[in-house]
């Protein structure tokens, strides 16, 4: 819990070149004052009081907003202009570190605490040195209130490859639960590594300076070019989402497992970090049934088990039976049994029905807009999760990703090459485009046989679509692709795949 107000009369709080005199409600620099807001000045305080600790965002509007219910943007609006104020960031200077999933905390070292108050005239204030908090226990993660079901043999799995490599990388696209399975792995091993156990979310943008303040304070480690631990036990750190700053992370994991011998790391990304050491997980989909199944069998399916039990979590009385069984099949096989995807459909199930459900399935990019409350913004619908790794492709990779939309079903590179190839596009070009976006967890593939066979998820498909809708260049692409599966149907070229083009229907 954090410090009540204490008596502001006489408190000072000083660090580095700033001054925050509490009574006159007033933060100067070197003695020039600085234009704070009385928000930024009651976060300040708080932050102040509980230097070193973490202040959740609960705790924080709480005390700022006392009165009032608010929405988080605020909060995050007034820390905004408290940093641009202190500067905080510039020269290597950094104060308040946002947490992930947790709050805020303020990091300034040698923060001092003046109190005038019951002093004689003309005699000296106390000063007293705010120090640092000990990390006897680090185990403070985000709580995961809602674990997936039909991970419990990934998690085994990676419990025992932590015993035996110090990296190990989580990849799958986004909204497959790799931080949810992340955090199941971390509860299974957290007497393992006593309970020194760090997540740092990277979705959050964090720069090298937060990043290293982090890991000085929750885990005791000196950062600096050639990082080192003050105390040797063994630690696990959790980097999560680092897709958008792989070379970073990459860098970071590489100089922390080379300089602190105990240390482990589990990553989570859409994309492997391709480091020495390095084990790689594919996490899948959950299982969901292919075809009709009886309905007293189809709760063996993790899909169904966990779109199910969230819709319960919000109709009481809903209940599998033979009636709603086949909706139910038709909603984990359309999509692809990712996790994100069921619970966006069981959070609008009320609202919609079962049989309306499916049909925003039909209506692509409705379905993309879904939305829910969620704990961070990139998972609140499909749209911001696919937008989140879209912005992370190549030019070219985005061109190429577009265009795979127009595919309903598999396809192979000999076909891909027909439908993607244009005058700038020339199949060198298209082959590293795809083999990025199937390194990035965008396209998935299937090697058995002997024959690649490539396919997008059902919203990545509508992500593509809805791309390409808005470049003007939807109409185009299912022309052509209807002109080479056309001619595929005429010159019968590949004996393998006959049976593909068979199957297709036109978009």
């Amino acid at each position: 819990m954090y410090m009540q107000r204490a008596d502001q009369s006489e408190q000072t709080f000083c660090f580095d070149a700033f001054t925050f005199h509490i009574q006159r409600r007033l933060v100067t620099e070197q003695g020039q004052p600085l234009r704070l807001g009385s928000r930024a000045l009651d976060i300040l305080q708080l932050l102040l009081e509980n230097a070193g600790k973490v202040v959740s965002k609960e705790q924080l509007m709480a005390y700022v907003w006392p009165n009032s219910i608010v929405e988080e943007i605020n909060l995050r609006v007034h820390i905004a202009a408290l940093r641009r104020a202190l500067r905080d960031g510039e020269d290597g200077r950094r104060y308040i570190i946002t947490v992930p999933q947790r709050g805020y905390s303020f990091v300034a070292e040698g923060i001092m605490q003046a109190t005038d108050a019951d002093q004689p005239s003309g005699s000296e204030s106390e000063r007293v040195f705010i120090a640092a908090p000990t990390t006897e226990s680090v185990y403070q993660l985000p709580v995961n209130a809602t674990g997936i079901e039909g991970r419990d043999v990934v998690v085994e799995e990676l419990v025992q490859r932590l015993l035996s490599h110090r990296l190990v990388t989580l990849t799958g696209p986004g909204g497959v639960g790799k931080s949810c399975t992340a955090l199941q792995v971390a509860e299974r091993v957290r007497e393992v590594y006593q309970q020194q156990i760090c997540m740092i979310d990277f979705s959050e943008q964090q720069d090298p300076v937060a990043v290293a303040t982090l890991l000085s304070r929750q885990l005791g480690l000196e950062i600096s070019r050639y990082p080192r631990a003050e105390h040797q036990q063994p630690r696990l750190l959790i980097f999560d989402n680092c897709e958008g700053q792989l070379n970073f992370c990459a860098d970071m994991a590489e100089s922390l497992l080379n300089s602190v011998p105990l240390l482990s790391i589990l990553v989570t990304s859409c994309e492997a970090l391709r480091i020495d050491g390095e084990y790689v997980q594919v996490l899948q989909p959950l299982a969901y049934p292919q075809q009709a199944e009886q309905h007293e069998q189809l709760l063996s399916f993790p899909a169904v088990r966990l779109l199910v039990k969230r819709i319960q979590a919000r109709q009481q009385d809903f209940t599998l039976n033979a009636a709603n069984a086949p909706l139910l099949c038709e909603i984990c096989r359309r999509l692809d049994g990712m996790p994100l995807a069921l619970e966006l459909a069981a959070f609008h199930s009320e609202a919609y029905g079962l049989q309306g459900l499916c049909q925003q399935l039909d209506e692509h990019f409705a379905f993309l807009q879904l939305e829910r409350r969620a704990a961070s913004h990139r998972h609140q619908s499909l749209q911001a999760v696919l937008r989140s790794g879209y912005d992370n492709l190549t030019a070219l990779e985005r061109v190429c990703f577009n265009r795979l939309g127009v595919f309903r079903t598999v396809f192979t590179l000999n076909v891909a090459l027909k439908v993607l190839s244009s005058r700038p596009l020339r199949d060198d070009a298209i082959i590293e485009a795809l083999t990025g976006l199937v390194a990035k967890s965008l396209v998935q593939v299937d090697a058995l046989g002997g024959i690649a066979r490539y396919r997008l998820l059902h919203a990545a498909r509508a992500f593509a679509l809805q791309q390409l809708q808005q470049k003007g260049e939807l109409a185009v692409m299912q022309q052509r692709y209807a002109e080479v599966c056309c001619q595929a149907f005429r010159k019968e070229e590949v004996t393998q795949e006959v049976s593909h083009w068979r199957s297709v229907q036109l978009s």
